[in-house]
């Protein structure tokens, strides 16, 4: 599975910072694939529609649940405007060791990029999971800024 790093820096900064909103009553509920890995991908797509926040990360590829996600995620934001915050995240690629996958990868991602634009959803670089934490920080403050 790719960002496999990076997915659990973002768990271990959502542990942190609960511990710090816990002060305020606020929390964050972090849902991963991670945590429904045994279940199918129409339960995990149902948790979508409970989500504040939306956070997609993407490298090499872009695969069929995550297109699926993403577009659950906008549909959402357009029936009930801003909600959820959507923000995707782009770790730059890495090509594939297998030549065959590497036009598949790359077309995947293209494909996804063109369509996030379109929708004026500019995936943010990232490129250590240092900066990703950084910038998952401004969405998650932002958020509590302006909500409470």
């Amino acid at each position: 599975m790719e960002l496999e790093e990076e997915r659990k820096a973002v768990l271990q900064f959502v542990k942190r910072k609960n511990k710090e909103l816990a002060k305020n009553n606020q929390n964050i509920v972090l849902i991963t694939c991670e945590e429904l890995s045994g279940q199918a991908q129409k339960e995990f797509n149902k948790k979508i529609k409970y989500c504040d926040i939306f956070i997609l990360l993407f490298h090499n590829k872009v695969g069929e649940n995550t297109k699926e996600e993403y577009e659950i995620a906008w549909k959402l934001s357009h029936l009930t405007p801003g909600h959820p915050i959507i923000r995707i995240f782009k770790k730059p690629e890495s090509l594939p060791s297998s030549k065959e996958n590497v036009l598949q990868y790359l077309h995947s991602k293209w494909v996804f990029e063109e369509k996030c634009e379109k929708r004026k959803h500019y995936p943010k670089i990232f490129s250590d999971n240092r900066n990703l934490i950084l910038e998952i920080r401004k969405v998650i403050t932002d958020y509590f800024d302006h909500k409470f």
